[in-house]
């Protein structure tokens, strides 16, 4: 790649929480990725890097109620529930969630026009649908 000015500031700590650009390359600019892969990937580096947790324990659920959801969510981007100290279950604001939902649909739609603009479909009866399908 040459020799790139880097557009980071000199300092800045990345892995606090923020609002971050991310670019996705590949080689020769081949589609390679899928947006549902994309998609999965890109969620996946934030989360790993932006996204600040807190660990509430069953038991603590158990004792404090939804008033320890209440305050794990109102710090955090989203708490997560260990039972026996392994984690389980993720909760997060519904705002948060009705987002990433969003996001999941527009991939999905994203897919299929691409799907139909490439011709990537079958025309064909309910027989031959379920036959081609029950084969796979």
């Amino acid at each position: 790649m040459g020799n790139r000015k880097s557009l980071r500031p000199k300092g800045y700590d990345y892995s606090q929480p923020g609002h971050y650009f991310i670019t996705v390359c590949t080689h020769q600019r081949a589609f390679l990725l899928t947006t549902h892969l994309l998609n999965r990937t890109i969620i996946s580096a934030i989360k790993s890097t932006t996204m600040s947790t807190l660990t509430i324990s069953a038991n603590e659920l158990k004792t404090k109620g939804i008033s320890a959801l209440d305050k794990a969510t109102a710090e955090n981007d989203e708490a997560v529930i260990t039972v026996r100290g392994k984690q389980r279950y993720v909760v997060l604001p519904i705002a948060t969630y009705n987002h990433l939902r969003e996001c999941e649909l527009e991939a999905a739609l994203a897919e299929t026009k691409r799907d139909l603009k490439n011709k990537k479909y079958h025309k064909e009866s309910v027989d031959k649908h379920i036959a081609r399908i029950s084969r796979v």
